[in-house]
């Protein structure tokens, strides 16, 4: 269906490969400190230090194996990252060489999927250019505006985990195997790949460096965190996608939003809700996954009376908000922060620190102001807690937010040094409310236009925040 090796090959040349690498350390360079290079290894016990010494090698090595075919991926090293509830979620570390490989095959893919997905209407929302958490989470709630308040509200198990090799390979063969068979062999081959469980290192790096890690076959399921495997997770349940649509909603009048694997069915007739819910489980279950059992990850709601949580967002009739979790993640953080501050550091530099560590949180990447690219004369992306949640409709959360901010603050100066925190100096101190950073963010929408420079040619300077939120306009 698609012919695609000779862009393979092209994206694979040896510059390329080496303009992808230095797209990637920019990245990965901490905006702060740009000696702080944060390139996880590989299982291959290669440091990004040492692949940069020896890069000219390097991508000359893997252009020639990608055009001969015989490009293979080394294992990947498992690293648990914090979860919910004091679980954990897997996620997959490629080594350096097979990330830049993925990035490139990923330039190849997309495009052409694309026009796959976007055969549909806007249903799926995750690891798609243009597309969003709050754009799925705004679609939602101008459906049940319109009237669409009865939901299932799902999840898939292990969805990652669970997608079996047999069908995904069926979705590869008719897609690629026939007009791009250096293509198909190269993604039949990244699924496959070998990984090494965190169990056998358990953290300890350099082990890495002394022996080859016992390696696990992967038998179903794709990699987690890797380049590839969103846009691959999308192309499995493309089919379901077009299920949901066009057969499930022949017969129903529904509306359908996909996040990954959170996905979420409205109507308008509550007697839909039921057999929406085992149709949908009878499908999934063709195609080797199952609706997630537990009642708090898949549930039949009326809007109308309980309220949904979706991506980190609560919806009912009346607005979006933050959900409760959130909210308890976010000043769980804060307490975090002023912990991790001892009292010498506090008594030293009075408050200044303690407001310091805080902004971070606020502000993300604008903290120390809002990096102006000289090439573009556009504004960096925006990063932070506030603008993923921007789409939020109840102010008051913020207002009550910005309270508890300056009593947690407050009080922790105080049980610190004994001494009482003046308002005038969180002032003078210039901490941001989230309330006016809310309605300063809002104001910029549609006015605000931000860098789409290659990361290779953006040049970006630091301009105050306070300049660009509350003079510009």
């Amino acid at each position: 269906m698609y012919a695609l090796d000779s862009r393979l090959i092209h994206e694979c040349s040896p510059k390329l490969l080496r303009e992808e690498y230095s797209i990637y350390k920019k990245i990965k360079t901490d905006a702060f400190n740009h000696k702080k290079v944060q390139i996880p290894m590989g299982a291959d016990g290669v440091t990004w230090k040492s692949f940069e010494k020896d890069l000219d090698h390097q991508v000359v090595s893997m252009s020639k194996r990608m055009s001969s075919g015989s490009y293979f991926f080394y294992p990947f090293r498992e690293v648990l990252v914090p979860k919910d509830s004091h679980k954990h979620r897997i996620i997959s570390i490629a080594s350096i060489r097979d990330v830049l490989v993925q990035r490139r095959v990923q330039t190849v893919l997309r495009d052409e999927l694309e026009k796959l997905f976007n055969q549909l209407p806007s249903v799926s929302y995750a690891y798609r250019p243009q597309f969003s958490a709050s754009q799925a989470v705004m679609k939602v709630y101008q459906y049940i505006k319109e009237g669409y308040d009865y939901v299932l509200d799902a999840d898939i198990k292990n969805f990652f985990d669970e997608i079996p090799h047999f069908l995904l390979l069926a979705q590869f063969e008719k897609l690629f195997q026939k007009e791009s068979p250096l293509l198909y062999t190269l993604l039949k081959r990244y699924i496959s790949t070998d990984r090494v469980e965190w169990k056998t290192y358990e953290g300890n790096l350099k082990l890495f460096y002394k022996q080859k890690p016992k390696r696990t076959y992967r038998r179903k399921g794709i990699p987690q965190g890797g380049a590839l495997s969103g846009l691959i997770a999308n192309l499995y349940l493309h089919p379901f996608d077009e299920w949901v649509v066009n057969d499930l909603g022949q017969n129903m009048d529904i509306k359908y939003i996909r996040y990954a694997d959170d996905f979420i069915i409205l109507t308008r007739d509550r007697f839909n809700l039921e057999t929406i819910k085992n149709q949908t489980r009878e499908k999934l279950s063709e195609i080797g996954l199952q609706l997630h059992p537990n009642q708090q990850k898949t549930k039949l709601v009326h809007v109308a009376e309980q309220s949904i949580d979706f991506l980190g967002f609560n919806l009912s009739q009346t607005g979006i908000r933050i959900s409760k979790h959130n909210i308890r993640k976010f000043k769980q953080r804060i307490r975090n922060i002023l912990t991790e501050l001892d009292s010498d550091e506090v008594q030293d530099n009075d408050a200044k620190k303690v407001i310091c560590k805080i902004q971070y949180k606020l502000l993300g990447n604008e903290t120390n102001g809002m990096r102006i690219c000289q090439t573009c004369k556009k504004i960096e992306t925006r990063r932070s807690w506030l603008q993923f949640f921007l789409c939020l409709t109840d102010v008051q959360q913020l207002k009550g937010l910005d309270l508890w901010i300056r009593k947690t603050i407050h009080l922790f100066y105080f049980k610190q040094t004994g001494k009482r925190l003046k308002r005038h100096r969180l002032i003078e101190m210039n901490i941001q409310r989230l309330e006016q950073l809310y309605y300063a963010y809002r104001k910029e929408i549609g006015k605000r236009t931000v860098c789409t420079c290659s990361p290779l040619v953006a040049d970006f300077r630091r301009e105050s925040i306070l300049n660009v939120l509350f003079k510009r306009y």
